[in-house]
């Protein structure tokens, strides 16, 4: 999960967490958190960002009268939301034979 997030925000090291803190039911808080660090780095590009993850503007929208730390926490939660479909979408296709 975190190779494809890192691969739609285009850095290989965008977010990392250390293998126990992935572990259980921490693991979504540890990559919230190192998010929530990494996108006020990219600012600027964070509509290209979440046009790559497939997060419409309606989601960014719907954040701009929060404050600049929930903001980024809401935005973080989402884009990891977005990520899990991702996956699992593309786990359930690529074990059906058709």
């Amino acid at each position: 999960m975190i190779a494809q997030l890192n691969k739609d925000l285009g850095q290989d090291n965008a977010v990392s967490a250390a293998q126990e803190h992935l572990q259980g039911e921490n693991g979504a808080e540890a990559i919230v958190l190192s998010l929530q660090k990494f996108l006020p780095t990219v600012t600027p590009r964070l509509s290209e960002l979440l046009y790559r993850i497939d997060l419409g503007e309606k989601y960014e929208a719907s954040l701009t009268n929060l404050t600049s730390d929930l903001y980024y926490r809401c935005l973080a939660e989402m884009i990891l939301k977005r990520i899990i479909q991702k996956v699992l979408t593309r786990k359930a296709f690529s074990d059906k034979k058709i």
